[in-house]
């Protein structure tokens, strides 16, 4: 969809009406602090401290921050710049029986278990993560097929070592969690000004892998409410085997974008809202060179009201060049969105910001250029 397309369809059900004033500055990055999945985690976090530290905006929304000893850390080294943060405690979702599997289900002939024990057991960390997705995908996918809560508890186990994995799913005496990173979602929000009637709305149900949830508080600056939503839609894994309960990941996306608008409409009627995070979903752009991604997530926002100046802009915050962007069939996308209502968007700007290069120690001890995260930032603020 072309920008022209996504400005004609915006502005022919546009209602003209008076707005509040504009005063909130908001900024959403994805960490990439996914250890054993992104690469470099650890070597990157004073790095991104560094770059929060330097960063100004009045509500700042991250995602990817699944580590309590990372969430610890990273909030430390803000409480100087942002006096009020947010962060839900992890919650895990069990099994639905015990063990989750049963030994034949897991290692009887052209199972997912003896794929892992043959194929994957000499790798660690992203090599384990990459040969469990891609060389075992089909394996899983049988798995779910006959056993979906083996499946489910299976899968959720990556990142650790298939022997901690293996028992987890195994033990008789102990239901398994199905959410990675011990049930956190990895957000967090950090504030300037207060944060009044702060709520987490929980959508466990709604999710497969990881938990995915939304963070809301009013922020009053100046006397005028600003209801911010922070969140990390699932993505659409299209190299992953989907165990969950909705026909695929994109429409399990779909049914969190539906649920999250609703939950903060509930609070924020008709005052300024805004939405923010990694949705996981982007609009194609041709010209910009902009690729789809779970098309039907984003058209859920714009069609009820919602806008993101970057779709004028088309800059990709998920980028083929990002040094920490592997994945051979991954195109430029614009995943990251602040979406707003209730507020007159053109007398706002948008940014995308996050892009430099550091120097990190690789595996080796090397020295090497890398990005920050395997994402870039989005800054929106009012025009000055």
């Amino acid at each position: 969809m072309t920008r022209f397309i996504i400005a004609s369809l915006f502005f022919s059900s546009f209602v003209f009406q008076s707005y509040a004033s504009n005063e909130l500055t908001i900024t959403t990055w994805n960490l990439g602090l996914a250890h054993s999945y992104v690469r470099y985690a650890s070597q990157r976090i004073p790095h991104i401290i560094e770059a929060l530290k330097n960063h100004d905006t009045d509500v700042l929304c991250v995602q990817e921050l699944w580590d309590k000893e990372d969430i610890d850390t990273i909030k430390d080294a803000l409480k100087e710049t942002y006096a009020y943060n947010f962060v839900m405690p992890f919650k895990q979702k069990k099994a639905s029986k015990v063990p989750a599997c049963s030994f034949y289900r897991l290692f009887g002939p052209h199972s997912a278990g003896l794929c892992l024990v043959t194929k994957c057991r000499k790798k660690t960390g992203d090599e384990l993560t990459d040969c469990v997705l891609n060389t075992c995908g089909k394996a899983i996918d049988k798995l779910k097929k006959k056993d979906r809560v083996c499946a489910e508890a299976f899968f959720a186990q990556v990142g650790k070592s298939s022997m901690k994995g293996f028992l987890a799913v195994l033990n008789p005496f102990k239901k398994t969690g199905l959410f990675t990173y011990k049930g956190s979602n990895g957000l967090a929000l950090f504030s300037k000004y207060p944060l009044l009637d702060v709520t987490g709305f929980n959508m466990d149900n709604e999710s497969t892998l990881s938990r995915r949830s939304v963070l809301y508080a009013n922020v009053k600056k100046d006397n005028q409410n600003h209801h911010v939503a922070c969140t990390h839609l699932s993505a659409n894994l299209s190299n992953v085997p989907y165990t969950g309960t909705f026909e695929s990941w994109e429409d399990e996306s779909y049914h969190q974008a539906q649920l999250m608008t609703v939950m903060v409409e509930e609070k924020a009627k008709a005052e300024p809202i805004y939405l923010a995070g990694d949705f996981n979903c982007s609009i194609e752009d041709l010209s910009a060179g902009i690729a789809p991604e779970a098309t039907k997530t984003c058209g859920h926002f714009l069609k009820e009201g919602y806008f993101d100046n970057m779709l004028e802009q088309a800059e990709c915050t998920f980028c083929d060049a990002n040094t920490l962007v592997l994945d051979a069939w991954e195109k430029d996308k614009m995943i990251d969105h602040i979406f707003v209502k209730n507020v007159d968007h053109s007398k706002f700007t948008s940014q995308v910001i996050m892009k430099d290069l550091v120097t990190i120690k690789d595996e080796n001890g090397l020295d090497i250029l890398s990005n920050i995260s395997d994402h870039f930032g989005i800054k929106l603020e009012p025009l000055k």
